[in-house]
C-alpha cells in the first residue's frame, strides 16, 4: 500500500492508455518495448459539491517511437471495472449503484498532435480476474459475452428518464433478464443478487489506433467526463483500504462525514487505472499528478504519496521514472454540515445546490 497523504487544507475510475490486441470481449492488453512515455500530465478533479454531475479528467502523454520503423498500435484507454453483480441493484427503484461508472459511456475526446481522433467503446469480461477470450468466459461462468452485453444495453433506457409506466415495463424486462441470466449460470437470482455473477467483472475500454513515426515525439490528449459513484459502502466495494481510511486521522474525519445525515453530502469517489502505463519501454520519465477540490470545506483521501498543496483548492506531486504498481483511487467527503435545519426540513447552502 502506498503511503498514506489526507488533504485538510482549509484553503464514483479510468486509466492510462496501453496497447492491446484483439476484438470486443477478447481484447487483451500486450507490452511494447519501442514506445517510451517521456511525460504525463493527468489532471482530475470534481465540478460540484452536490456530486451529482460529472467529474472532468484530462491526461496528456508526450510519447515517441524509439525504433527505426513505424509502429501502428491498437491502443485501449480502460474504465476501472465493476463487479457484474453490482449491476442488478440499478433498477427504476434503486437507481444509485457502485456500478454507476461502468455503465455510462462518456463522450470522450482525443487529440494527436492537436488533430481529433475517432474511437469507440467495447465492453471486456473478465472471470475472477482473469480470463481474455470468450472461451475462458464461457468455461469459467456458464455465459456468453453477448448474453452480458444484452443486460447492460438494457440499463441506459431507463437510467435518466422520469419514472413512468413505459420505464417501468422496461424495468421488468431487465429483471425478467437478470433472472433467466441467472439461472442459466446455474443460480436463481434473489433480491437482485446473482452469486455466479460476482465471479465477473465488467470494464469498458476506449479503443482506438494510430501509427508512432519512427524516431518521432507525439502529443496524445484525452477529455472526458467522468460519473462519480457515490453514496456506497466503501469496504463492500474494496477488498483493500485503498482510501487510506484505517490512518487514525482520516478515520476520525470520516466517522465525523458518516454522522451527518443530511442531504447533498454524499461521498464521491474516482479511480483512475494507472498501472496499464507501464506497459510502455521502461518507467513514464515524467508524472505529474494535479488534483483540485470543489471548495475550501472538502476533504481528500487517497493513498498516492507526495501531494502538495499548490492553491487554495489544488494540489500536484511530480515524479521522475515512476513505474506504476498501483491504481489511483481518490475520495471527496465532507465532515462538516453544508447548510441548516428550518423546521423539520434541511436547508442546503447556496452554493450546493448551485
Amino acid at each position: 500500500m502506498i503511503t498514506l497523504l489526507l488533504l485538510f487544507f482549509s484553503a464514483t475510475v479510468f486509466g492510462n492508455d496501453t496497447a492491446s490486441m484483439g476484438t470486443a470481449s477478447n481484447i487483451r492488453f500486450v507490452t511494447n518495448n519501442k514506445i517510451v512515455i517521456h511525460r504525463e500530465d493527468l489532471t482530475i478533479g470534481l465540478k460540484d459539491a452536490t456530486f451529482a454531475g460529472n467529474v472532468p479528467i484530462v491526461v496528456e502523454y508526450e510519447m515517441e517511437n524509439t525504433s527505426d520503423s513505424a509502429e501502428t498500435i491498437q491502443m485501449a484507454f480502460p474504465i476501472p471495472g465493476c463487479n457484474f453483480n453490482d449491476f442488478l441493484g440499478f433498477t427504476v427503484d434503486e437507481r444509485v449503484s457502485d456500478a454507476n461508472t461502468c455503465i455510462k459511456e462518456p463522450k470522450m475526446n482525443i487529440w494527436v498532435d492537436g488533430k481529433p481522433t475517432q474511437g469507440r467503446w467495447v465492453n471486456r469480461y473478465l472471470v475472477a480476474g482473469r480470463g481474455f477470450d470468450e472461451s475462458a468466459l464461457s468455461k469459467g461462468a456458464n455465459v456468453k459475452s453477448k448474453d452480458l452485453d444484452a443486460l447492460l444495453a438494457l440499463m441506459p433506457q431507463f437510467i435518466e428518464q422520469t419514472i413512468s409506466k413505459e420505464v417501468e415495463k422496461q424495468n421488468l424486462i431487465f429483471i425478467k433478464t437478470i433472472d433467466e441470466l441467472c439461472k442459466k449460470m446455474g443460480k436463481n437470482a434473489n433480491t437482485f443478487d446473482c452469486q455466479p455473477m460476482k465471479r465477473i467483472w465488467a470494464e469498458k475500454l476506449f479503443i482506438w489506433s494510430h501509427q508512432f513515426p519512427p524516431k518521432t515525439k507525439v502529443r496524445i490528449r484525452h477529455e472526458y467526463l467522468v460519473e462519480a459513484s457515490w453514496n456506497i459502502d466503501w469496504r463492500k466495494r474494496f477488498k483493500t483500504d485503498v482510501f487510506c481510511l484505517s490512518d487514525p486521522s482520516v478515520l476520525k474525519a470520516w466517522r465525523k462525514h458518516d454522522k451527518i445525515a443530511a442531504p447533498y453530502l454524499h461521498h464521491s469517489y474516482v479511480g483512475y487505472i494507472l498501472k496499464t502505463g507501464g506497459n510502455w519501454s521502461g518507467p513514464i520519465r515524467e508524472f505529474n499528478l494535479t488534483i483540485k477540490k470543489t471548495d475550501q470545506r472538502q476533504l481528500i483521501s487517497t493513498c498516492f504519496s507526495g501531494l502538495k498543496k499548490t492553491g487554495l483548492l489544488e494540489f500536484k506531486v511530480s515524479l521522475k521514472n515512476f513505474v506504476p504498481k498501483e491504481d489511483l483511487y481518490i475520495l471527496f467527503f465532507y465532515a462538516k454540515e453544508l447548510g441548516k435545519m428550518k423546521g423539520n426540513e434541511w436547508i442546503p447552502d447556496k452554493d450546493v445546490i448551485q
